[in-house]
């Protein structure tokens, strides 16, 4: 099973709205959704604290601040 990873932190709105519309294509697939805070990494914090919400795949990025379901499949599909 593909894990991705959305980089997030408590009391986010954009990250709970990228949570939602990733949601559908989550469960289509068959992924795992693996929330992370940004906060607990010194590394992510100092990469991703002002960017967020980030989606990760296999430490790639596959969307920043905002996504659809169909461009997240269209991101999935061009990356394998």
């Amino acid at each position: 099973m593909s894990e991705l990873v959305l980089l997030s932190k408590p009391g986010c709105r954009l990250c709970q709205q990228m949570k939602a519309a990733i949601a559908p294509v989550v469960e289509e697939l068959g992924l795992r959704l693996v929330e992370r805070d940004v906060r607990d990494d010194p590394a992510s914090r100092a990469r991703w604290e002002r960017d967020i919400p980030v989606l990760l795949r296999d430490g790639v990025e596959l969307a920043r601040h905002r996504t659809t379901a169909d461009a997240l499949r269209a991101r999935l599909a061009a990356t394998g």
